[in-house]
This record gives C-alpha cells, sequence and structure tokens, in this order.
C-alpha cells in the first residue's frame, strides 16, 4: 500500500509515469496474443455484480482442524476449509478500457464533450491501449488492466494521508459519517464509476474510511512531526470541499477473494531481478465534496474468462507434503507455526504474452516465526500454494 501512495505521488512529478511502467512491461512481454481455449464461460452482459458475495454452501466445505508438529520446530495450529466440489482454472486477459466506457467518466471528470477528449486512436479505430490525458491539474492515465485519475495535486496528500494513518499508527478514527454524503452514497457512487468504466467482477469487500479537514490538518502535522516527508513538503490548508471518503473495492471469483492490496506479499525466490508472479487487485475511489477525487483500478480483468481445467483442491495432506518439500530440508532453529490458511484466486501473469493471465486457485498459508532479535519477538511469512498441484507461488 506504500507503493501505491508513492505511485500517486510520482503522477504528480511525471505525468507519464504509467508510459513509463507500461514500457517495463512491455520490455517482459513481447506479445499481446491470447491462448485459443475451446471451452469458455463468458460474461456476455457486462454488469457489474454489486452484491458482496457470499461463499456457497457450507455443507459443501469440510472444514479440518489442525494442531500438530509436522517436523521439528514447525507447527500447523490452523483450520482449512476445503471445498468438496472441483474448482475452475481460468484463462483470461487484463482489461483493455475502451473509449465508449471512458467517453462519459472523462466528459464528466475533465468536463469536456466526449468528441473533444484528446485520446489517441490506432489506424484500426480502437483505443491506443496506453495513454495519460491532461487538463490543468486534472490528470488519467490508463494502460492494460490499470486506470489512475487525479483531480489536482491535493489529493495526491490526502490519498497518503490515509495510508498513513494505519501505517504510521496515528491515533485517529477513520470511521464516520461525512456532511456532504453519507457512506452508504459514497459506496454506491465508487460502483457506479468502476461499473461505468466496464469493469464486472464479483464484489467481494467494500471497505471505507473518512477524514474532515480538521482530521486532515491533524495527520498533516503528525506526519511533518515525524519527518515523514522530509524538507520538500509544503504544508497545506485543508477546507470542507477536502473533506474525503476513501473506498477500496475488492473483487472475487466463485466467491473466493481475488489476491488483493490487503493480502500479504508473494515471496519471489528467484533473484531480486525476478518478475512479480501476481499483482494485486483492486479499485481505490476518492470522493469529497467537491466530487470524484481520485481513480485508481488496478489488475482489472477483462470480462470474458476461459476454464482451462477443472478439479478438486489439494487438501491437508497436500498442504503437510508442500510445507515438507519447502522447509523439511532446512534446519530450523526458532518456531515455525501456520496461523492461518486459507483459499483465494490468485492472477498469475503470462511473462512472455503480456496482458494473459491465469486465474488460479491457490492457498494462502500464513506463517508466524519466533525471533528473539525483534522487539515483538516474530516475524510473518506467506506462502502461496497452488491449490492444484501443491507447488508454490514464487
Amino acid at each position: 500500500m506504500k507503493i501505491e501512495s508513492r505511485i500517486f505521488m510520482s503522477l504528480l512529478v511525471t505525468m507519464f509515469v504509467v508510459l513509463f511502467i507500461s514500457g517495463c512491461y512491455q520490455k517482459e512481454n513481447t506479445q499481446t496474443g491470447t491462448n485459443d481455449i475451446d471451452t469458455k464461460e463468458t460474461n456476455k452482459n457486462n454488469e457489474l455484480s454489486t452484491d458482496i458475495s457470499e461463499s456457497v454452501d457450507r455443507q459443501s466445505f469440510q472444514t479440518v482442524d489442525i494442531d500438530e508438529e509436522i517436523f521439528a520446530n514447525f507447527y500447523i495450529k490452523a483450520t482449512m476449509e476445503v471445498p468438496q466440489y472441483s474448482l475452475n482454472n481460468y484463462k483470461t486477459t487484463l482489461k483493455n478500457f475502451e473509449i465508449d466506457s471512458l467517453s462519459s467518466l472523462v466528459e464528466d471528470l475533465f468536463g469536456i464533450p466526449a468528441n473533444e477528449i484528446p485520446v489517441t486512436m490506432t489506424d484500426e479505430g480502437t483505443l491506443y491501449e496506453s495513454q495519460t490525458l491532461s487538463l490543468k491539474d486534472k490528470i488519467l492515465s490508463f494502460s492494460r488492466g490499470v486506470l489512475r485519475y487525479n483531480a489536482d495535486s491535493t489529493i495526491v496528500d490526502i490519498s497518503d494521508f490515509f495510508y498513513a494513518v494505519e501505517a504510521e499508527s496515528i491515533d485517529i478514527s477513520t470511521s464516520y459519517e461525512l456532511p456532504f454524503m453519507s457512506q452508504d452514497e459514497a459506496k454506491e457512487k465508487a460502483l457506479e464509476i468502476i461499473k461505468t468504466l466496464g469493469i464486472s467482477s464479483e464484489v467481494n469487500n467494500i471497505q471505507i474510511k473518512s477524514l474532515n479537514c480538521s482530521d486532515l490538518s491533524f495527520v498533516q502535522d503528525a506526519l511533518i512531526a515525524k519527518d515523514y516527508y522530509g524538507t520538500s513538503y509544503s504544508k497545506k490548508t485543508f477546507g470542507t470541499s477536502d473533506e474525503t471518503y476513501e473506498v477500496r473495492i475488492y473483487f472475487s471469483k466463485d466467491s473466493f477473494e481475488i489476491f488483493n492490496n490487503e493480502d500479504p506479499a508473494i515471496m519471489v525466490t528467484g533473484g531480486i531481478d525476478s518478475p512479480e508472479p501476481a499483482y494485486p487487485q483492486q479499485a481505490v475511489i476518492y470522493i469529497s465534496d467537491s466530487g470524484i477525487r481520485s481513480v485508481g483500478l488496478y489488475q482489472m480483468l477483462d470480462t470474458e474468462v476461459s476454464v482451462e481445467e477443472t478439479k478438486s483442491v489439494i487438501g491437508e495432506s497436500g498442504i503437510k507434503e508442500a510445507l515438507t518439500v519447502k522447509y523439511g530440508d532446512v534446519i530450523l532453529t526458532q518456531s515455525y507455526t501456520v496461523e492461518s490458511i486459507r483459499l483465494m484466486y490468485m492472477p498469475i501473469r503470462d511473462i512472455v504474452n503480456y496482458g494473459n493471465i491465469e486465474l488460479l486457485p491457490a492457498w494462502c498459508v500464513e506463517i508466524v516465526v519466533e525471533d528473539s532479535t525483534l522487539d515483538n519477538g516474530f516475524y510473518e511469512q506467506t506462502l502461496y500454494i497452488n491449490a492444484f498441484t501443491g507447488e508454490e507461488i514464487s
């Protein structure tokens, strides 16, 4: 989440940052074709499911309570909910934002007619997939699967304040109604925006926070006192028009959450230069009394998905085997304890064919490691395991 805040700040410095990132992606991914799959499951109505997704019938799951030492100094004290039905492995692509879905939003945010939107089109008449549009302080940039909009420079700081409240342990509440709009209305507004942009994924969870003008000033003063920004930061004055809701939307597939920013990071084992196997998916909308201040969509997927494989996921024995492969040959001098095992979908990137995504069932295994050299006495590791094969995702 810290990275996300820094990305927003970098947009202020240069409006071409997304084009740069996209260019980096293109170095890793030289093709944009998709694999041909015979069996298809396509959402043709392109309607956003605004209901929070609920787990299927709990009788379709086997609850497995594990409390044992599986080898020296390695313990599992967790509960698994293992589905007693087959899951799908999907093929899809990162979303290409289309001119029809962007037109109404840009017309509203930039205040100019749709036919005057300064976009670049390809020779085939489609929207060039990576662009940055600017008008005065307003910046909109998008590439495959990613869209960012900032109405002004102040919202970059405000978005960072929301992050810093938790990251810097600032003692202030962010759960209250703002005068200009209720929390429920802000959630509906955020859902309306992503629906306008053609996002039709299942909604798994919506989180909302708020900061009024006095709390914005309080957080700013706290960060200045911590020397959070260094000497380059100019202190700002906030008014009622800056009072803001932060709405975060997370998505799911078949009622299982899709890997997002609330989940622990993936341990990349191939070295510092190895590409990350998956990026987290989420939507972040900032709404103030003055209107939509910021939109951030990350790793949005296309509405069309193809079923690649259907099979049962591994259960308790498969998890134990995967953990033994990972840690069994290591002499553990401190205690490792698995405290959580949960099932999700992981959007695995195709490193060769940029934009292709494999939506794969995965077990998220969260481990607490004792370490007496640390102030709190422990640190955390997370292992993501392919729920079909038992192989580590790294």
